[in-house]
């Protein structure tokens, strides 16, 4: 499941909702070489950070990455679109009245087998790996939200993600994106995924470096 991903500031996200409303999303210029760092914050379970919800007015939010629910201990922040789809899930109110868009740089996923030494506890630890875009700057994470707090939708890997790990989010290019947010919704689903590409990550000094 995904657990991290390297969020945008607030600032661009009120930008990128002002190109979506514009319909000129994808002609936007990010500064990839300032945003796209690996060593950026990245955000976790719990942490805060700006969406967009809306489809004939996009507005930004600031959200929590994560639900309290009654039958988990823990957050629950990832969401499987085969379960939200289903009637009357928990999910299922969300997934048609509140979606969201997450504009992001980069998500991490840890690998199912492979193991590296960590440089912090010298014990052997599961790898992580990376995926940004193949192509673009940005990668458009389409979530779910209430009260607060959103979850991200996960889907089936595809070939780049399914080396490391059974599950994705749901992943969205720059023209895509802004259908997430309208009752079109679920033609997202039957778009090929736009192209990934993964780098392993290795923990130095409470940072992230890639190899």
């Amino acid at each position: 499941m995904c657990h991290q991903f390297n969020p945008l500031p607030s600032a661009v996200v009120e930008d990128i909702a002002r190109q979506i409303a514009a319909g000129a999303v994808d002609a936007v210029d990010y500064a990839v070489d300032q945003l796209a760092s690996p060593e950026q914050n990245s955000l976790f379970p719990g942490d805060t950070c700006s969406l967009i919800v809306g489809s004939d007015v996009p507005i930004v939010h600031d959200m929590t990455w994560g639900f309290s629910v009654s039958w988990s201990k823990q957050l629950v922040f990832n969401t499987r679109m085969e379960t939200a789809s289903e009637p009357h899930s928990f999910w299922e109110d969300a997934l048609l009245e509140r979606r969201c868009l997450v504009p992001a740089t980069a998500f991490f996923e840890t690998h199912r087998t492979e193991t590296v030494r960590s440089a912090k506890t010298k014990k052997q630890v599961k790898a992580r790996y990376q995926f940004t875009s193949a192509q673009e700057p940005l990668l458009f994470l389409a979530g779910i939200y209430g009260d607060g707090c959103f979850s991200l939708i996960t889907t089936e890997p595809d070939a780049v993600v399914g080396a490391v790990h059974d599950r994705m989010p749901l992943v969205l290019n720059a023209s895509l994106a802004p259908l997430w947010l309208t009752d079109q919704f679920r033609a997202c689903l039957d778009i090929p995924p736009m192209a990934l590409v993964s780098a392993p990550v290795v923990e130095e000094d409470n940072q992230l470096s890639l190899f």
